[in-house]
């Protein structure tokens, strides 16, 4: 995942499709969402690099929505990106991490259920009552990457794989793989700048 952090030292207008450009060479136009810093986004407002999104209601009133975009790229605008604080001492900038997806990051799936279906009647409710129920387990998972459920032990002395990981276990890396050896094909990257001046 290397190939996908890039650092710059200033934030520049055409900072993010240069980094997209560098991670994904021709494919960058697939990079189509960036979440960053409001100490970034900022940086691009100074800059003039920001398009706020417009909408045309019913009516043909017009007017602008409060998410933009940088160099065709929709923003979403988080403090709870990483930072790494200033160091005034070595006159060292805070640095802020963006990240950004390309089409298609994260893919949805059906989960494996026992029984989806069912039927059952309750006796003593309003003098009887049948019914019939479906339920739906659905995961939503980080395309270009393969995920290791890991397992608990079960009577048998086999270990047995965890119905739903917890976030702990979600966030430790070395459950995680690489799914595709094309870089290109991983729609995740990240860009570690400076904020605004």
């Amino acid at each position: 995942m290397e190939k996908h952090k890039v650092t710059r030292d200033k934030v520049e207008a055409t900072t993010l499709s240069d980094a997209a450009q560098e991670v994904y060479g021709e494919y960058k136009g697939n990079v189509s969402l960036a979440i960053m810093h409001s100490s970034v986004a900022q940086a691009f407002e100074d800059l003039e690099r920001v398009e706020f999104l417009k909408y045309t209601d019913p009516n043909g009133v017009t007017s602008e929505l409060p998410v933009y975009q940088v160099n065709g790229i929709t923003v979403l605008v988080s403090d709870d990106v990483p930072v790494t604080p200033a160091v005034s001492s070595s006159n060292t900038p805070a640095k802020y991490t963006t990240f950004m997806f390309s089409n298609g990051a994260f893919r949805i799936g059906d989960a494996k259920l026992a029984r989806p279906v069912f039927a059952d009647r309750d006796e003593l409710k309003r003098g009887g009552t049948s019914y019939m129920g479906y339920r739906l387990r659905e995961a939503i998972h980080a395309n270009g990457f393969n995920f290791k459920a890991p397992t608990i032990a079960s009577g048998n002395g086999k270990g047995q794989a965890v119905v739903s990981p917890t976030d702990t276990q979600l966030a430790t890396a070395s459950s995680w793989s690489l799914a595709y050896s094309d870089h290109r094909a991983i729609p995740f990257m990240s860009l570690t700048t400076p904020g605004i001046n």
